[in-house]
């Protein structure tokens, strides 16, 4: 004999549903939600999936407005106000140690005048010292001072403390630096 709130026929740990024996309101709740799935896909207006093209564009596309964004975030008290030539030639130098200017110029796609500017203003606030070369005296090697190695990491923590938390901690982010990597070795001559 059946419990009051079971069915007849159905076992009695089962949940009673409408849809029949055995179907649980999770499975109805699945399988409803696989249906809107499927409708937002061919709804007019939306987008379909991005083939691989599309999908490149749109990465590419994201990381120029992501740059723009990341420029204006607000260093307050904490760094020192650096245009953002000189903040891309400081991480520059800090990536290639003893670098000579035209090579930064090559590197970064810079008029070779734009690139002394920012090494004069750089070498005047005490981030940058210049080594003249041994062998070639004409020669100026670019390499961080302290100051700047204190001011780089100031920053990376600025932007860990601003930006983690929107990456969250999920994220494969070894599989974008991968790609990211990819692309700037790609691009470089």
């Amino acid at each position: 004999m059946a419990n009051d709130g079971d069915v007849a026929g159905s076992p009695p740990d089962e949940e009673y549903s409408p849809d029949g024996p055995g179907c649980t309101q999770s499975h109805r709740d699945t399988a409803q939600q696989d249906e809107v799935d499927r409708a937002d896909e061919n709804a007019p207006g939306a987008e379909p999936p991005l083939d691989r093209e599309q999908a490149i564009a749109s990465i590419i596309q994201s990381i120029f407005f992501l740059a723009r964004k990341i420029q204006r975030i607000n260093l307050g008290d904490r760094a020192m106000y650096l245009s953002n030539v000189e903040s891309l030639i400081l991480r520059h130098i800090d990536v290639n140690p003893g670098i000579v200017p035209g090579k930064i110029s090559a590197d970064l796609d810079l008029r070779s005048g734009n690139t002394s500017t920012a090494l004069r203003s750089l070498e005047a606030k005490g981030l940058i010292t210049k080594d003249v070369g041994e062998t070639d005296r004409r020669r100026s090697h670019f390499r961080l001072t302290e100051a700047a190695h204190a001011e780089v990491a100031e920053v990376r923590s600025i932007w860990a403390e601003t930006l983690g938390p929107l990456i969250g901690p999920d994220a494969d982010l070894d599989a974008v630096l991968l790609v990211l990597g990819r692309l700037d070795v790609g691009l470089t001559d």
